[in-house]
């Protein structure tokens, strides 16, 4: 810092070298903390322990009486290092098209932009005293340039100084937006410290039990569900009192509410109670059990403060009932207060593929030369067999693609036991699960279709093979008995003719023997 200048010294120097511009009657305006020699009269030096106090309305009063345009409390110090306790944002902007860092510092009075970001055509050629936050007094330049942060955007005029802090500086100008309201459209690329990310971060909100509110109910509703309590109204309609062991107990009426009174005469102990609507039993317990003033106690305890004020018939198995059922209290009960539910058998499988269970083995590494990297299996409880579809992924798609491979063979299991992943229990496995069951009980139904088919066509084949066996059998039958027939007529015939023949034969020998003897 010291070689370059970079001090407070250092600056001080440079602040005493500078020349006025044409037209401006100054010669410098020193800032001393030390004693120094009085000035002779008439010249324009002035001596001053506070440069503040010598600023009015924006102008040095010099000692000739002129005065000089001065910036007041801009935040480019000479010692950059002091600039870390500021905590001003940085953003991004552009000058002229190119982009820049930008810093909104609501304790400056203008434009503040480094001097190697001007281009020379742009400088007006008027100067103007900058007094910095450390005390420290630089005569810069003015320039107009072409500006576009979230701070502010336009043609502005802005003093040029070498080592700004920051490429832009916008002050407190007209139309400078607030810090904590910049316009983020128009920035360029955000470079946002860890400070600024820190302020800007949400608050998370504490976590805290949030209280149910609990709505009461009026005198004329308690009145109103009491008589339509037929419980209630038994009671009153009684009106009995008993007595056991030297304690009484009666029910009364009182402004219209029904009361519960106990009274121990050896204890000196009267207490009323309200009689409890039924519509009003869950509502009870759960402000006696569930609310911030409740906190979840046990049975024992959440009964006493039912019975303080309220009664019931059946209230002790009420309040059981419902702090054993409380989620929360089953949730966070200690280890070894609420007994283990006893184990069941597994009931055995006797149908094969009717009970599988099914998961999934992986990542694997290697993978398989194909890309596999997980294994899909399935076993079958009843028969033990194992089936494993090797795959490159395991997301739904994948995995309802194994479903349809598996099951178009083997078929649809009534159970199948998982691990619920998203893999088994997403939309698309079900849709695919139940087409493919749709599928199989079609291809079922069409195989029994066929079966009863081909089982008429044979059976109508038989009877027309027996049928047809049955006309062949009796054709010949028939011919046979022709036959038989003809051959019986032609026997009869050759034997009458054989006799005929045999007669005249006879006949004629005869006659021949009568013709000899004669």
């Amino acid at each position: 810092m010291k070689r370059y200048g970079l001090t407070e010294d250092g600056y001080r120097l440079k602040f005493r070298s500078c020349k006025p511009t044409e037209g401006v009657v100054l010669k410098a305006t020193e800032v001393k903390t030390a004693n120094v020699k009085k000035p002779t009269e008439g010249s324009t030096w002035k001596v001053t322990d506070n440069l503040q106090s010598e600023v009015k309305n924006g102008m040095l009063q010099l000692a000739n009486g002129k005065s000089v345009p001065m910036m007041m409390n801009c935040a480019a110090l000479s010692d950059p290092e002091k600039t870390k306790s500021l905590r001003l944002p940085i953003l991004r902007g552009e000058i002229d098209g190119r982009e820049v860092d930008v810093r909104r510092d609501t304790g400056c009075e203008g434009v503040v932009v480094r001097r190697q970001l001007v281009e020379a055509g742009q400088l007006t050629g008027e100067c103007c005293l900058l007094l910095r936050i450390d005390n420290t007094a630089l005569l810069a330049e003015k320039a107009v340039i072409n500006l576009k942060t979230p701070f502010l955007s336009g043609k502005v005029k802005a003093l040029c100084i070498p080592d700004a802090i920051c490429d832009v500086i916008v002050g407190n100008v007209d139309g400078a937006r607030s810090p904590e309201d910049p316009d983020m459209s128009v920035m360029v690329g955000a470079a946002t410290t860890r400070a600024q990310a820190k302020r800007d971060a949400v608050t998370k909100p504490l976590r805290v039990p949030v209280m149910e509110r609990h709505g009461g109910v009026d005198r004329e509703q308690l009145i109103e569900l009491q008589q339509e309590d037929p419980r209630i109204q038994e009671l009153v309609d009684a009106g009995r009192t008993s007595r056991r062991g030297g304690k009484v107990v009666s029910f009364e009426k009182a402004r219209g509410i029904v009361y519960r009174r106990y009274e121990d005469p050896g204890r000196n102990v009267s207490i009323k109670h309200v009689v409890l609507p039924k519509s009003l039993r869950e509502y009870v317990m759960s402000v006696a059990h569930d609310s911030l003033t409740g906190a979840h106690l046990g049975i024992r305890r959440t009964k006493d403060k039912v019975l303080s004020n309220f009664y019931r018939p059946g209230v002790d198995g009420d309040v059981t009932r419902y702090c054993r059922s409380c989620d929360v209290c089953q949730r966070t009960v200690k280890k070894g207060i609420v007994p283990r539910v006893p184990l069941e058998k597994v009931p055995l499988v006797d149908t094969p593929f009717k009970r599988v269970a099914m998961d999934i083995v992986g990542p694997i590494n290697p993978p398989s030369e194909a890309g596999h990297r997980f294994i899909l299996t399935l076993i079958d409880y009843a028969t033990r067999y194992a089936e494993a579809v090797p795959l490159r992924k395991f997301d739904t798609e994948t995995v309802a693609e194994a479903h349809v491979d598996i099951y178009s063979r083997l078929g649809v299991p009534e159970i199948v036991l998982s691990d619920q992943g998203t893999q088994f229990m997403s939309d698309l496995v079900v849709v695919v699960v139940v087409v493919v069951a749709v599928i199989v009980a079609v291809v079922v139904v069409v195989e029994a279709v066929v079966v009863v088919v081909v089982v008429v066509v044979v059976v109508v084949v038989v009877v027309v093979v027996v049928v047809m066996v049955a006309v062949v059998v009796v054709v010949v039958v028939v011919m046979v008995a022709v036959v038989v027939v003809v051959v019986v007529v032609v026997v009869v015939v050759v034997v009458v003719v054989v006799v005929v023949i045999l007669e005249v034969v006879a006949v004629v020998v005869v006659v021949v023997e009568v013709i000899v003897v004669k």
